[in-house]
């Protein structure tokens, strides 16, 4: 949605303009300094030796473009993308271990038809019962580590409206490991619902948060049958979803149509809380990312980042 009504880093660079940044180190921060941070060598100046992908402007304040050069050549200002997606053949790739099947056909999970899946049993092993939650900070992907008082219902750890905290699981969908990792989220403003994706990073397995089992089964049961994507449920139904059926990261639709859908989604959340996050399902998708701190959850379970290791959904004594 961004990229089709602010742009892309031509927008970052306005913003940074409007912000009082001058132009020209704005414009530094997009191409050479990032060019030079990441070692290549051939991109990022206009120069001898440069690859001559370029743009002209009206004026720099404004940065409206007014002609763009790719490899020195000038591309028409209305030259548009109109190749089109005829059949599946368009999908095999070079490689005989690489289809349209293996592409399309993503969703290897062991099961999605488990009602008990998603329980989270009140801890026994310990007189504990404190959570270790990944606490969400806004407009950021990194997390915090929360220690919170389990709601527990008879005999189960469920989430908890009242405190803004939602059950999150992701489930393995590579090689039907059965593999499925539980927590719990604190912050993306849920009060009843679930919602689910296979944008996942880095694994791509699926992600699924929610007030209440039964709408978590069903929105990753929806993943599942379409192949990936991001889907609401609410009150037992689906409410909105925008279908990812190539690796369930990518739509095989225009993109007007991917915007609609993407658009629908985002609204189906708005309604299922009063304080839902602008972007859930980007911040959905870097719950799962063991890499970023500081705690995270993956298909194996929880993670402290910041130590690199396993950790038990529920705190010490």
């Amino acid at each position: 949605i961004d990229l089709k009504e602010n742009g892309h880093l031509d927008y970052l660079v306005r913003t940074a303009i409007s912000f009082g940044l001058p132009p020209i180190r704005a414009i530094q921060m997009v191409s050479i300094n990032t060019a030079r941070y990441f070692g290549l060598k051939n991109i990022g100046a206009i120069a001898p030796g440069f690859r001559a992908d370029f743009i002209l402007l009206d004026d720099l304040e404004s940065f409206r473009i007014s002609e763009v050069y790719l490899d020195g050549k000038r591309i028409d200002n209305n030259k548009r993308f109109t190749s089109r997606i005829k059949n599946d053949a368009d999908f095999i790739v070079n490689n005989n271990n690489c289809s349209s099947f293996f592409l399309q056909n993503t969703m290897h999970i062991k099961t999605v038809d488990d009602p008990n899946m998603f329980v989270i049993p009140a801890n026994s092993t310990s007189t504990s019962s404190l959570l270790q939650v990944i606490g969400v900070i806004p407009g950021q992907i990194i997390t915090q580590k929360r220690i919170i008082q389990a709601k527990v219902d008879r005999k189960y750890a469920v989430a908890d409206a009242q405190r803004d905290l939602a059950k999150l699981a992701v489930i393995e969908r590579h090689h039907r490991t059965g593999n499925i990792g539980l927590g719990f989220v604190q912050g993306l403003g849920l009060e009843r619902g679930a919602i689910a994706s296979s944008v996942a990073h880095d694994s791509h397995n699926i992600v699924v948060a929610g007030m209440n089992d039964i709408d978590m089964l069903i929105a990753a049961r929806y993943i599942s049958l379409i192949g990936g994507g991001l889907v609401v449920a609410d009150n037992e139904k689906i409410a909105a979803s925008l279908r990812l059926p190539i690796a369930g990261l990518m739509s095989n639709q225009p993109i007007a149509s991917v915007i609609s859908d993407l658009k629908a989604v985002n609204e189906a959340c708005s309604k299922m809380g009063n304080n839902v996050i602008k972007d859930p399902f980007m911040l959905l998708s870097f719950l799962s990312l063991p890499v970023i701190p500081s705690l995270k959850l993956t298909d194996k379970g929880l993670v402290d980042v910041d130590k690199f290791q396993f950790i038990s959904l529920w705190a010490a004594d």
